[in-house]
């Protein structure tokens, strides 16, 4: 938490919602191991992910998986695969990760898990009737930069006193051709960006 004297936290929108994942049983594709820093595009690393479930999230459905204490390491190196059975847009993953030192982050709706942008994690595939629906939102320091360009961002709470990004465009109403065309562009910048090298933290 900062001080009431300090900068706000921001919160950027996700180039991808999360969820949701089919009911159709073993035909949806899991998302593989990966860290979020390593393709955000942000420096330094201090976002945070809040993952708010709106359908029940379990382990047979697909539910967020992480490896505790992840964040802490120094940061992995990243194998793309593009391959059509990975949810992630670059097939982004974290080779040797033991499986038994995951932890599975089940959620009713409503509730919500919170984890670091260097945290280890990922997702299984759906293999129930049910579908899996969530939102992701990310929140970062206003003192944390864009290393993709210039971007934007909606200030939650407090003053933005570093100007590194600008504001989210306001909507006109629902299905605003504007907003769309803003969404493409920021999902193609995600998608076409080259990953970031795995580097010692400081």
């Amino acid at each position: 938490m900062r001080s009431r004297r300090s900068s706000a936290p921001t919160s950027w929108s996700s180039p991808r919602p999360s969820g949701p994942r089919s009911p159709a049983i073993g035909t949806t594709p899991d998302a593989s191991w990966h860290q979020d820093s390593a393709y955000f595009g942000l420096e330094p690393h201090e976002e945070v992910t809040a993952w708010v479930a709106l359908s029940d999230s379990r382990r047979d459905n697909g539910c967020l998986r992480v490896v505790p204490g992840s964040h802490l390491a120094a940061d992995f190196a990243h194998e793309e695969a593009f391959h059509a059975d990975n949810l992630l847009i670059r097939g982004q993953t974290v080779a040797g990760i033991r499986e038994e030192t995951a932890l599975d982050v089940e959620l009713e709706p409503g509730e919500f898990s919170l984890h670091h942008e260097r945290m280890v994690h990922g997702s299984q595939t759906n293999a129930s009737a049910r579908p899996r629906i969530g939102y992701a939102v990310f929140y970062i320091p206003p003192h944390v930069r864009s290393t993709l360009g210039r971007r934007t961002a909606l200030l939650v709470r407090g003053r933005d006193v570093h100007g590194h990004w600008d504001p989210d465009p306001t909507p006109a109403g629902d299905n605003d051709p504007a907003i769309e065309e803003f969404m493409r562009r920021s999902f193609e910048r995600y998608r076409d960006q080259e990953a970031s090298r795995a580097e010692e933290r400081d």
